[in-house]
């Protein structure tokens, strides 16, 4: 039985998730994953990287209803409802394990998202969580994840950073508010580094596929993925 230990002690961001589980496959699973995923679409060809032993393609930051700087040019001002990402999402060449996940990790950013705003999953308007960037590495990362088919997946406490962040909804502080919801009941701390390190897509993702929240790698754990900053 293999154990995956996600290292949250910088964060957790959806592209650094989707690279970091994508480099513990063969480099081909790794191109394949990014062309059907969409993220070979939505990075140029120099931000194209390699994270340990596989290839994999990397851009952006990270981005929610919270949202990252990174991701503020990436549709941030136009409203996404989920029937639209989920389409999208049910659009992409992949495996219906990978199609399933992903969904799972937008309902969760959806629900998180109507108890901040009153509204109903259905009512919520997403921003930069429904960019098609957002979308692409969500599904990087969740199709890495069914490939990697790690039978225990663990996480440690999550760091979510501190200060404010600027995005569609305003100046919020940090973690931002849907963020906050998503995290309830999973250990977490500050930091020392002003940012925000922990994104609403990031929690979602560590919310979906962390089985059991660890104080520190176990002992003996065959898989490590340090899935926020570097």
């Amino acid at each position: 039985m293999t154990t995956l230990y996600l290292d949250c002690s910088q964060g957790v961001q959806k592209d650094t998730f989707a690279m970091c589980v994508g480099a513990l496959l063969p480099r081909e699973k790794c191109n394949a994953i990014a062309q059907a995923s969409g993220v070979a679409d939505v990075v140029s060809a120099g931000e194209v990287v390699n994270a340990g032993g596989g290839g994999n393609v990397g851009a952006g930051g990270n981005a929610g209803g919270g949202g990252n700087a990174n991701d503020a040019n990436a549709s941030a001002h136009h409203h996404h409802s989920m029937t639209e990402v989920r389409a999208k999402i049910e659009a992409k060449p992949l495996s219906q394990a990978a199609i399933a996940a992903a969904l799972g990790v937008y309902d969760i950013l959806a629900e998180a998202e109507a108890r901040v705003h009153g509204a109903s999953t259905e009512d919520v308007h997403l921003h930069e969580v429904g960019s098609d960037e957002a979308i692409a590495w969500v599904c990087a990362a969740a199709a890495s994840m069914v490939e990697l088919a790690a039978d225990n997946v663990v996480a440690g406490p999550v760091c979510t950073g501190f200060g404010f962040v600027d995005c569609s909804h305003g100046r919020l502080s940090i973690p931002a508010p849907a963020t906050a919801d998503i995290l309830e009941g999973i250990p977490t701390f500050v930091g020392d580094v002003e940012g925000e390190l922990t994104t609403p897509t990031g929690a979602a993702l560590v919310r979906y596929f962390a089985e059991q929240f660890v104080s520190g790698e176990p002992a003996g754990c065959e898989l490590v993925a340090q899935v926020g900053s570097w």
